[in-house]
């Protein structure tokens, strides 16, 4: 078993660049932004990573039980301080009903029928699967983030690494979430409706291997799985 992964998402400096407002008093002037907050109304941000969203993911047991050095190599002497040390967070509950599985903690409901463990696609066509879906009465499926799609991850299994038991259809391959990755010096643009938006073309998306849990990015051009989820009930 490989310890567990996480996305290190650092805090860099964003530079923003205002453009000259006719004599008004932002003309040829710049600031530092230090979070996506800060960033006044239709400017231009310079940025490695994406706007801030709010994750509706709570803290879990990731069901990593052993510790494990850089080279997975289980670690026994307590020397290494990771979730198979601490185990910390609320232990996961859900609840299967047909082909849909709730996750108790997030009211998050996934998609579990059959197409969940067949069908590959390659991102550009993720989203309308998921809002073309109609599973259980529900059709309003959409693709998940990255962080809620690495919160069904079970890291004390693998092959797949979910819970069997519950999520009956699962591909141990790459599935897809719906956040891409952004390199470094990547622009956005904020209206003054406060809706921000990509101005460059982005060629990688974030995604789980559930053959072991890890997380990485690859071409959107690739097909990978898919499973569509729901916001939590009310």
């Amino acid at each position: 078993m490989k310890s567990l992964k996480k996305i290190a998402v650092m805090s860099l400096p964003l530079v923003l660049i205002l453009s000259a407002c006719n004599g008004g008093e932002n003309s040829d002037s710049s600031a530092i932004i230090t979070s996506s907050t800060d960033i006044p109304d239709d400017t231009f941000v310079t940025s490695g990573y994406p706007p801030t969203t709010t994750s509706t993911s709570s803290i879990k047991k990731t069901g990593q039980t052993k510790s494990y050095d850089k080279n997975a190599n289980e670690v026994t002497d307590n020397s290494l301080k990771d979730d198979g040390y601490y185990q910390k967070g609320k232990v996961p509950r859900y609840t299967r009903t047909s082909d849909m599985v709730t996750d108790e903690l997030t009211g998050l409901v996934w998609q579990d029928d059959v197409g969940a463990k067949r069908t590959k696609k390659e991102w550009s066509k993720v989203e309308t699967y998921c809002s073309d879906l109609t599973l259980g009465g529900y059709a309003d499926w959409r693709v998940p983030t990255i962080t809620e799609l690495e919160g069904i991850v079970d890291y004390g299994t693998s092959y797949p690494a979910i819970n069997t038991a519950l999520f009956n259809n699962t591909g141990t391959d790459v599935y897809w979430s719906s956040t891409s990755h952004y390199d470094a010096g990547h622009k956005f643009i904020r209206h003054a409706s406060g809706h921000e938006h990509d101005i460059q073309e982005v060629s990688n998306a974030w995604f789980v291997d559930f053959y072991d849990g890890s997380d990485s990015y690859g071409s959107k051009k690739s097909y990978f799985f898919i499973r569509c989820v729901r916001d939590e009930e009310q």
